[in-house]
């Protein structure tokens, strides 16, 4: 049977509780079994293919008063450090699971929570719905109501089957958010990168457009000129008149002036 009072208690997100030491043993073989075919989870089936490593076991400290006594043994008996009722299966408890600090931290502290802390982690059911979760946050938090964890629950009446629907839509949802977050990275790298890739646009100043549109018009009247030129060239009429000085005889330049 699992001693509550000898400490080294890890719950799973079903609720049921181990041995630390056990778990940990049960966890190792599960990793050393493991072939190409993935983990084997046959010979650690009272884990359960729910719990996928340390980050699903969180440690459960009871706060115990005194108890009766068995020869020279004092009994301690887990109890709520609010209400005073005890934890031992007749009342529902739950277990606070705390936020985690930092996100970006890959590395997590062994079983997912403050290890170095002997503050009890473990409250009633009556506590929670007469102090309410955010009266409770600075002596137990900070957490999320939605992530705590109910202790024992019984295998009948359906609430088992409840907490095990929550966990798999819970760990759905956290999957889905992940997927879409790395797909909005990928698209917006490739963006980046593409952009990159882009010639520079220039933006032009008004004085920019002034020069350009006098250098346009400078060109045209070049071009008008030089056609005008040619238009003179290819008639000897009009050539003649612009012609200061001319060795034309008089009776030449009469005969010029009805060529067609």
């Amino acid at each position: 049977p699992l001693s509550l009072v000898s400490g080294g208690v890890v719950a799973c997100p079903y609720g049921r509780m181990y041995g630390r030491e056990a778990a940990l043993e049960a966890l190792l073989r599960r990793r050393t079994m493991s072939d190409s075919r993935g983990p084997d989870y046959s010979k650690t089936s009272n884990l359960g293919i729910h719990i996928r490593g340390l980050k699903d076991l969180y440690p459960v400290r009871f706060h115990y008063t005194e108890g009766s006594f068995k020869g020279n043994r004092e009994e301690k008996v887990p109890s709520c450090p609010i209400t005073g009722v005890d934890l031992n299966g007749s009342h529902t408890s739950y277990l606070v699971v705390k936020l985690e600090k930092s996100k970006s931290k890959k590395s997590k502290s062994v079983m997912n929570d403050e290890t170095n802390t002997n503050d009890p982690n473990v409250i009633s059911e009556r506590a929670i719905k007469e102090m309410g979760a955010d009266e409770l946050q600075t002596q137990f938090g900070p957490f999320d109501k939605n992530d705590l964890i109910r202790l024992a629950p019984p295998t009948i009446g359906g609430i088992l089957e409840e907490i095990v629907q929550k966990l798999e839509l819970k760990r759905e949802k956290k999957a889905m958010a992940k997927a879409m977050q790395n797909d909005k990275k990928r698209k917006n790298g490739a963006i980046v990168k593409c952009s990159s890739k882009e010639p520079k646009h220039i933006s032009s100043t008004p004085k920019d457009s002034f020069a350009h549109l006098k250098t346009s018009i400078s060109k045209s009247v070049d071009v008008a000129r030089a056609n005008a030129f040619l238009v003179v060239a290819s008639s000897s009429a009009l050539s003649s008149l612009f012609v200061k000085e001319s060795n034309l005889s008089e009776k030449e330049k009469k005969d010029n002036l009805f060529v067609r």
